[in-house]
């Protein structure tokens, strides 16, 4: 807190805030009051300088006794949060979810070196002893014991803070910012409950409130500090130091505060707020809130900071309001079913007529269509060479623009398009035509659905690939007219345009860009969309392009693979009709034997999907 109080008044731009304690090097002291001769005493400094409270000249321990009578925090209940602690910080080792949190330590020794990367204060805990462990500091009555009370330990920790300008002229990303922070002085026997006086300071200075908080790292000097915090503001126990606190990662005193907001920084997800708070008796309580990713150190009693992404999206900006709100299994199980008579209707029927107008040369080819042999290979090219310009351009803008709408009207322009092929036979014309016809297609499935049901509800659409069989039924119809008025090949492209330029008309008009715009859907309704796809992590909205992320999927093989599964569409979709046709059949039975590929497609599609869904 004092780093940002320097670099908000000027004087500092660039500040190192951090903290290191060896407690096992802590040495014993031999005051001077000690007679010249015999006997002398000598004191403990770890517990007459870091844990003793000076005010009432005890332990620390008996602060945290008199916390849990005066709250009604049972021994049972601190108990449960230790136990939780030491479970949610062996999970979180073994995801490596300190990886990037952890400078190792090399420690030489005759024997070789030991490179020390992980605390190992959480595999030497046994469950079962937990709640027959005497008291520590309270004999008769007590509930405050070594298990449920931090550990002793070494440790260091430090976070660079630096202006908004600084970091503008040297070019770097700040991962958080503070916006506010707040001190609460409480009587020093009360330090274990001075985070719930700091906290709602801090929140009502920066305009939040505890809901809007999505992750607290609280300082598990003892786990009454916890419950306290739990019970006093009404904060979800999930929500608190959901990696292990200090019960089972330690609490190595000068360098908790730098430590518990370095963890709560790497925790969050992009766009979300976070609060950090430290205990330490013997003085006031501090508090301060941060707006993502940038560090902050807690100097004193209690240190709380607030976090939000550079790079949230406009997701996490609702939902941050909302939070804490939970939704019923049969309540998801309600509004999955209402998503689903929107969003994958429309977004098939908008695959339909894509890949039902790309085919629609192939119907052509076989329906008195006046460009043939080379040149025809060339029409057919001409739209893939539109889709290569036009496909990373088309990408950024839709990027920028409100998804839905764009893809919309790009199928309005496409079916427009389409329809002009039937007032031409130039070549120079077709191709020209050919090469316009180039929109995009999101997949908005994504943003409403979870990992575990998008490849049922894409293979909604994918199937339509297979289903496009009704052109060439529509195409066999067709193919009976005499053409005195206009070619048959005409007709198609008449028809297939204005098909989609109907179905561009109902994606503007009732598609949703994504859970926030959602106007099919209440409030109540958007936020829990937003709540069901958390966990897979995939945002929704995002205006920025982050090089990463590009980089990542130009380097991915699946990309590429992805890629290559394209080419043989291609020559399937322009060409199927003239091979099956150059084996002697008609074109009236060329149309009709064009269909039995599209049922088998539809078929194995729904099946990998469903096989997907369930691996």
């Amino acid at each position: 807190m004092l780093a940002a109080q320097t670099i908000e008044t000027g004087y500092k731009s660039v500040v190192v805030a951090g903290g290191m304690e060896s407690m096992s090097n802590a040495p014993f002291l031999i005051p001077r009051t000690n007679p010249a001769y015999g006997k002398f005493t000598a004191l403990d400094s770890l517990e007459n300088d870091a844990l003793w409270d000076v005010y009432n000249k005890f332990a620390m321990g008996l602060c945290g006794e008199s916390a849990a009578e005066k709250h009604g925090i049972t021994r049972e209940a601190q108990d449960a949060h230790a136990i939780e602690s030491y479970k949610r910080a062996e999970r979180a080792w073994k995801a490596g979810q300190f990886k990037e949190e952890i400078a190792p330590v090399t420690i030489k020794g005759k024997k070789g070196d030991t490179i020390v990367a992980e605390d190992e204060e959480y595999k030497r805990v046994i469950y079962e002893k937990v709640p027959t462990l005497n008291p520590s500091f309270k004999k008769n009555g007590g509930t405050i014991t070594p298990a449920n009370s931090s550990s002793l330990n070494d440790g260091a920790s430090a976070l660079i803070l630096m202006s908004a300008e600084k970091a503008r002229e040297l070019g770097i990303k700040p991962l958080a910012k503070v916006i506010s922070y707040a001190d609460a002085g409480v009587d020093p026997v009360d330090f274990p409950e001075a985070p719930t006086f700091a906290l709602p300071t801090a929140l009502e200075r920066a305009g939040l409130k505890v809901d809007d908080i999505a992750q607290f790292e609280i300082n598990e000097a003892f786990s009454v500090v916890v419950r306290i915090a739990e019970k006093k503001l009404g904060i979800d126990p999930a929500k608190i130091n959901p990696h292990g606190g200090a019960v089972a990662l330690g609490h190595a005193v000068g360098n908790s505060g730098s430590r518990i907001i370095v963890t709560l920084i790497h925790s969050l997800k992009s766009g979300e707020y976070g609060a950090a708070g430290i205990c330490n008796g013997g003085t006031y309580p501090q508090k301060r809130d941060l707006d993502e990713k940038a560090g902050f150190d807690a100097v004193g009693t209690v240190s709380e900071s607030v976090v939000e992404s550079a790079d949230g999206d406009e997701a996490l900006r609702l939902v941050g309001k909302e939070r804490t709100a939970q939704f019923s299994e049969e309540y998801n199980k309600k509004l999955r079913r209402k998503l689903d008579l929107i969003i994958p209707p429309l977004c098939a029927a908008v695959y339909f007529t894509q890949f039902l107008d790309k085919t629609s040369l192939n119907y052509a080819s076989i329906m008195g269509f006046p460009i043939t042999g080379q040149r025809y290979n060339l029409v057919s090219l001409a739209f893939y060479l539109g889709f290569l310009v036009w496909e990373f351009p088309t990408v950024y803008i839709s990027q920028k623009l409100r998804v839905a709408k764009y893809l919309g009207a790009n199928i309005i322009v496409w079916g427009i398009i389409l329809m002009c092929h039937a007032a031409t036979s130039s070549f120079g014309v077709f191709f020209a035509l050919r090469f316009l016809l180039a929109p995009i297609l999101i997949l908005i499935i994504s943003m409403f659905y979870k990992k575990d049901e998008q490849a049922t509800r894409i293979s909604w659409f994918y199937v339509m690939n297979g289903m496009t069989v009704f052109g060439g039924f529509v195409a066999y119809g067709i193919s009976f007219d005499d053409g005195h008025l206009i070619a048959p090949y005409k007709i198609i492209y008449i028809l297939l345009g204005g098909l989609a330029i109907l179905v561009g008309i109902c994606v503007v008009l009732w598609l949703p860009d994504s859970p926030v715009h959602a106007r099919v859907l209440t409030k109540e309704e958007r936020v829990a969309a937003l709540e069901r796809v958390r966990d897979d992590q995939g945002g929704t909205e995002n205006k920025k392009i982050k090089k990463d992320q590009v980089i990542e999927a130009l380097t991915d093989i699946r990309t590429w693979l992805i890629a290559l599964t394209t080419i043989p569409n291609g020559g399937l979709s322009n060409f199927s009709n003239l091979i099956i046709k150059s084996f002697g059949y008609t074109s009236k039975q060329t149309l009709i034997l064009s269909t039995p590929g599209g049922v088998v497609a539809s078929m194995t599609t729904l099946l990998c999907a469903w096989y997907s869904d369930r691996k």
